[in-house]
């Protein structure tokens, strides 16, 4: 027996690929790559998926955010950093789209992501061996629940509120999570957001050494030098971003007279039993499964997946294989993209944006192109070239892995009588 329909009523997003979810959906279709030379921001990268600039007293109107609201985001914000006017102005988005009229103690508010600031923790520890001062909201700043502190603060929330882990699979473990906290009737509605993850030049330089990020030349404007799944792939390039989704009931939405954006059918997890950084076939075939499982659905009837794809070389053949597992040897072929080719990757909201992503994908009718994907690593499967794709997308599904063996696996669906909203521009289909 399938679980009531969870619907999703509001989206917001902030990333490379510009503020807000128009801007998001705008360069998906256009295949606008939003990365840059990494030395623009000091960081030890040769190329990076940074931020866009956020005022929120300029950007919050544009974003259909009300002035009440809005002025409360610069009352709460007025000293805060970029990567939380991301977040704020990203949660703000959503939550006014959604209209959500639950009471302010049953909503919850779940962070995807762990160890999120840490350029603040770099930055305040180099102050504290130098023998300065480290700043007293340091005190604060250091813990994930900060996050979940201003964002509540600013919009009001008063029911549940944790931060949820889970490397680059953060993003769909805080889903899943969401999933079940509304299945359980304690809460009304969630809302789920994403967190900048601020990376120091310390992990860059980790991450680097472990062949994981992209060490080639910096790109030139427009570039992209993120290459999933093709056969000159050379590691994922480091994203910095905020997204946020909120669910509900769906009987509570159509019982205010709303329309959900689209449905979360599923949203499954399991681990690989393995420590290491390594990815598992069978580790991510099982994560696909179970959320066909739950949303009670066939291979078949996937329309589109939003892979996980981070142009690593062995992630990629990891997920290549386990997608052909799923589909393929099903006889399926979905139509399969990668959204860190156009916005980096993102780590801790990586799933989250993505989910975003995908979601204006299906309501929109088409699939986002791949601007460097020219020789594909696997031939059994039916990958998005480098350009959009026009299709009509009624069950598609997003992955997201991450580091320690954790999977996890979202179906999203539209409901059945929501047409699509926009019409693929013909001059940009593949």
């Amino acid at each position: 027996m399938t679980a009531p329909a969870l619907a999703v009523t509001g989206l917001g997003a902030v990333s490379a690929c510009g503020l807000g979810t128009p801007a998001l959906l705008d360069a998906m279709r256009a295949g606008r790559v939003g990365i840059e030379a990494g030395a623009a921001l000091g960081l030890q990268a040769s190329a990076l998926a940074p931020l866009p600039d956020c005022d929120i007293a300029r950007d919050a109107d544009a974003l259909g955010i009300d002035a009440t609201l809005a002025a409360n985001l610069q009352r709460h914000a007025h000293r805060a950093g970029q990567a939380r006017r991301a977040t704020l102005l990203a949660a703000a988005q959503a939550w006014c789209q959604a209209g959500s009229t639950a009471a302010a103690d049953r909503v919850a508010l779940i962070v995807s992501g762990s160890n999120l600031d840490q350029q603040g923790v770099a930055e305040s520890m180099a102050r504290a061996m130098e023998g300065r001062a480290v700043r007293p909201g340091y005190a604060s700043d250091f813990m994930d629940t900060d996050h979940v502190g201003a964002v509540s603060e600013a919009l009001g929330i008063r029911g549940e509120g944790y931060a949820i882990g889970g490397a680059s699979a953060s993003g769909g473990v805080a889903l899943a999570h969401a999933r079940r906290a509304l299945l359980s009737g304690e809460v009304d509605a969630v809302l789920v957001v994403g967190v900048p993850m601020m990376l120091s030049n310390a992990e860059l330089q980790a991450l680097a050494a472990a062949g994981a990020m992209y060490r080639g030349s910096a790109p030139r404007a427009g570039e992209c030098v993120c290459r999933p799944f093709d056969r000159a792939a050379a590691g994922f390039v480091y994203g910095q971003a905020s997204a946020a989704m909120v669910l509900e009931p769906d009987a509570a939405v159509r019982g205010r007279g709303g329309r959900p954006l689209a449905h979360l059918a599923a949203a499954a997890m399991g681990l690989d039993a393995n420590r290491s950084t390594n990815p598992s076939v069978q580790g991510e075939v099982s994560a696909m499964r179970r959320a066909l499982s739950q949303a009670g659905l066939d291979a078949a009837a996937i329309d589109l997946v939003s892979a996980h794809g981070t142009a690593s070389l062995l992630g990629d053949r990891t997920e290549a294989t386990a997608l052909a597992e799923v589909f393929a040897e099903a006889g399926c072929r979905p139509a399969i993209n990668m959204p860190k080719a156009l916005f980096g990757h993102c780590l801790a909201s990586a799933g989250l944006l993505e989910a975003v992503a995908l979601v204006l994908q299906m309501r929109a009718g088409f699939a986002h192109g791949n601007p460097a994907l020219d020789t594909p690593i696997d031939d059994r499967l039916d990958w998005v070239r480098t350009h959009a794709r026009a299709c009509r997308v009624v069950s598609a599904m997003s992955n997201s892995f991450g580091f320690g063996g954790i999977n996890s696996s979202q179906i999203f669906t539209l409901p059945q009588e929501s047409p699509h909203e926009h019409k693929l521009d013909r001059r940009t289909s593949a």
